[in-house]
């Protein structure tokens, strides 16, 4: 049911694209293009004062308050690396085992554009531990459900 969105579907959403044509009644915006950066695996912040600035006088221009329009982007780092990524919008169900070990051990990190892979899981009988979200100390999960009779009594003479 999901239709595939196309490079000139993504680039319809980027700020410069549309704000022409609907600037009549939208807030008013300023344009800032940042600068770009060099890639590089130098783990030091990046600093960009003259941009910096720019920011601060556009804010004070529009204002002094103000909602930021972003473009879509990713930033790619430049190091090899693949990132595996699980969540669950949804609710509770997830398996951790949706990639094998050896799946990957034989992931190459060094192609150009690695293909992304997606897994979903479809089993609804996979239920994480409720209280592992929590991070419960496994005596008051017993104490709590009652699991553990003499805990209870511990607890309850203590």
């Amino acid at each position: 049911p999901w239709s595939t969105m196309q490079i000139n579907d993504v680039k319809s959403c980027a700020f410069d694209y549309w704000y022409d044509l609907f600037k009549d009644v939208t807030e008013e915006s300023a344009r800032l293009h940042e600068p770009q950066s060099e890639d590089s695996d130098d783990d030091c912040r990046p600093e960009f004062p003259e941009f910096e600035a720019k920011v601060s006088d556009a804010i004070a221009q529009l204002g002094g308050c103000v909602f930021p329009k972003l473009n879509w982007s990713a930033p790619k780092s430049s190091r090899s690396r693949v990132d595996l990524i699980d969540f669950n919008v949804f609710g509770q169900p997830t398996d951790s085992l949706l990639f094998s070990w050896t799946e990957l051990e034989q992931v190459s990190t060094t192609e150009e554009i690695p293909q992304p892979v997606f897994r979903v899981q479809e089993d609804p009988s996979i239920r994480p531990n409720a209280f592992r979200q929590y991070s419960v100390p496994v005596d008051l999960i017993d104490i709590a459900s009652g699991s553990d009779p003499r805990k209870m009594m511990d607890f309850v003479q203590a």
